[in-house]
C-alpha cells in the first residue's frame, strides 16, 4: 500500500537551504492508504483514519547531506538510518496536534534529487502539471505487535514511520 501527496505549483518551493544546499518544500493533499483500508487484513482504526485523512500535509525532499536539524529537528532516528545506509532513500512521516498537520520528509541521494527537482521546476513553470509522490505505507502495526513501527495511537502522538521508497510523477490537471 502507500501514502501519497499530490500537489501543483502552488505551495511548492525550491529553495537553497541555511546549510547551502538544494532543498524542496510543498503542500499537498495527502491520502493514507493502509494495507486492508478496502477489505480484508488490516488495523484500520477510523476514527483516527478519519482525523488523519483531514489533516493538512507539509512535505520536504532533501539530500543526504543537508544539516540534521532541516531533516530530523526532533532527533527522531532518521539521521541514523542515512547514516547507516546513505546510499539509499529515507523517509519519516509524523503527525503533529493542534492544528493537526501531517509532516513529510524524504532524503534521497543526489542522482534521484536532482531528477526530482527537475520535475518540481516544471510543475513551478507550469499551471497544467500536477505532481504525485508515493511514499512506501504499510499501514500501522497491531498494539499487541514488537516492531518498530508506532500503533495509530502512537503515530497520532508523534511517533514517526518510516519508510524507504518513494516514486515522484507528472501529470496534466485534467488527468
Amino acid at each position: 500500500m502507500s501514502w501519497s501527496i499530490t500537489g501543483s505549483r502552488v505551495g511548492t518551493v525550491l529553495a537553497v537551504s541555511d546549510s547551502g544546499l538544494p532543498i524542496c518544500h510543498g503542500e499537498g493533499r495527502h491520502e493514507p492508504r493502509p494495507l486492508g483500508l478496502y477489505g480484508y487484513g488490516g488495523n484500520i482504526n477510523h476514527a483516527l483514519l478519519s482525523r488523519l485523512q483531514k489533516s493538512k500535509c507539509a512535505w520536504t525532499i532533501a539530500l543526504p547531506s543537508e544539516a540534521p536539524v532541516n531533516i530530523d529537528g526532533n532527533d527522531q532516528g532518521l539521521i541514523e538510518r542515512i547514516q547507516q545506509a546513505p546510499e539509499k532513500a529515507h523517509g519519516m512521516i509524523t503527525f503533529f496536534s493542534d492544528p493537526d498537520l501531517v509532516g513529510i520528509v524524504s532524503v534521497v541521494p543526489e542522482p534521484a534529487f536532482a531528477h526530482i527537482r527537475r520535475l518540481l521546476e516544471l510543475v513551478l513553470l507550469s499551471e497544467s502539471l500536477r505532481y504525485s509522490i508515493a511514499l512506501d505505507f504499510l499501514g500501522f502495526r497491531v498494539p499487541h505487535a514488537t516492531t518498530s513501527t508506532p500503533s495509530w495511537e502512537e503515530f497520532m502522538s508523534g511517533k514517526p514511520y518510516f519508510f524507504n521508497e518513494m516514486d515522484v510523477a507528472l501529470s496534466t490537471n485534467d488527468a
